[in-house]
């Protein structure tokens, strides 16, 4: 039996998961810097992975936004919001980068959920493997990052 059209989501919904990607990556990015700051740039380079991943997947969505509601004066701001509500969480430490990626893992776990429910597959396929590489990340940078290669001074 074939299944039912996917319609789309809501455009509330559509602002509600912009403002939500739009913060995880200005928080990936504070982690980038962190991690390419504090250790390696090959440490913040598994960061960046992600990163550039939830920038397609925002694109994506973007230009369905576009497709669903072409009238829409502010659709341009959608997932690409002049100011995000949310203030990035600029992380501190090794074990606050694992927090956060970990976190992000379970919440791109439930928009990919969303996302297979009302778009085809691969867009929600898009969302699964960053769930996972944000939980893999978290787990892994640990023993991946080795010491600090640059120490912070505190005054």
């Amino acid at each position: 039996m074939p299944q039912p059209p996917r319609t789309g989501l809501p455009l509330e919904l559509h602002g509600a998961l912009g403002s939500v990607l739009a913060h995880m990556r200005n928080t990936l990015v504070h982690a980038e810097v962190f991690l390419g700051n504090t250790y390696t740039k090959r440490a913040a380079t598994r960061v960046t992975r992600v990163r550039v991943a939830l920038d397609r997947l925002r694109c994506r969505l973007d230009s369905a936004v576009f497709r669903e509601y072409p009238t829409v004066a502010h659709a341009a701001r959608v997932y690409y919001p002049v100011a995000v509500q949310l203030v990035p969480v600029a992380p501190g430490s090794l074990a606050e980068v694992c927090r956060v990626l970990d976190a992000y893992g379970a919440t791109m776990q439930d928009v990919a959920v969303l996302l297979l429910a009302h778009y085809p597959v691969a867009v929600g396929d898009v969302a699964l493997v960053m769930a996972q590489a944000l939980t893999y990340q978290a787990r892994e940078l640990p023993y991946a990052v080795g010491p600090p290669k640059h120490r912070r001074h505190v005054a």
